[in-house]
């Protein structure tokens, strides 16, 4: 099954049913907007929503924050090995 609608039931301040929606095995062609219209006696609603793939620049900024670090540490270490031989050499 492709879809699956989950009841919810959720009393805050007034009494209201919500239904979730599942998308299993989620592909290209799922992104979108999705509508949902309900009526009943008490009158009608509509909602719409945008689902969207999610950008991978958060992938992108852990790679970088990462090769940066490597990259300090590097220098870091450089300088105490520099320091530690000049202070060698001078005794």
């Amino acid at each position: 099954m492709k879809y699956t609608i989950v009841p919810a039931r959720d009393v805050k301040t007034i009494p209201r049913y919500e239904l979730g929606l599942i998308i299993h095995d989620v592909q290209a062609n799922d992104f979108g907007e999705y509508e949902c219209h309900v009526t009943n006696q008490y009158g009608s609603e509509y909602a719409r929503l945008r689902l969207e793939k999610r950008s991978s620049h958060f992938i992108m900024q852990i790679a970088i924050y990462f090769g940066l670090l490597v990259l300090l540490s590097l220098i870091l270490f450089s300088s105490y090995l520099c320091c530690h031989h000049a202070c060698r050499v001078d005794q």
